[in-house]
């Protein structure tokens, strides 16, 4: 059973939430962590794909698996795009391009691709505090469809190497 599967079926069998929901597919693991289930639609804190498809991979690649990600990745709210490049410590960082803005606030998804995981939060900054990760809404079917296209990204990294 897939990982989105096995998510879709954890979630049919929860109530209400906050709930931390994990799956795995051999040697690729999903966790998930949301705040809210609704009957269309949940609340989400985290979501990480945890694969050694991603391990030991150089940077160039890993921007591979960002551009990949997103082109595939184009029906939230806002377009994702990588940003910046960590060599040292082998992580893209992808973020909403442009970010969300309100009257005093801006906010916007990033999502980290690092050698072993890809993990996806949202983000709200205030203009005179800390940047904090705040939960999304999103549909379950859109859930399933980000579940599916991490684990279509990692897989599109062994094709590269």
């Amino acid at each position: 059973m897939s990982l989105s599967q096995q998510l879709e079926q954890q979630i049919r069998a929860t109530i209400g939430g906050p709930v931390d929901l994990a799956a795995r597919d051999g040697e690729d693991h999903l966790v998930c962590e949301l705040t809210e289930l609704g009957s269309l639609g949940v609340s989400v804190q985290r979501l990480e794909l945890r694969t050694p498809k991603l391990a030991n991979l150089s940077s160039d690649s890993l921007r591979k698996v960002a551009d990949d990600l997103a082109g595939r990745v184009s029906y939230l709210l806002e377009a994702i795009t990588p940003i910046e490049v960590d060599e040292e410590q082998c992580t893209v960082q992808m973020r909403s391009t442009p970010p969300y803005r309100a009257e005093n606030a801006t906010s916007y998804y990033e999502i980290l691709v690092a050698a072993g995981a890809i993990g996806l939060m949202r983000y709200k900054k205030g203009r005179s505090e800390a940047r904090h990760a705040e939960p999304f809404a999103i549909t379950r079917e859109v859930l399933y469809r980000l579940v599916n296209d991490f684990v279509g990204a990692a897989k599109s990294a062994m094709a590269q190497d």
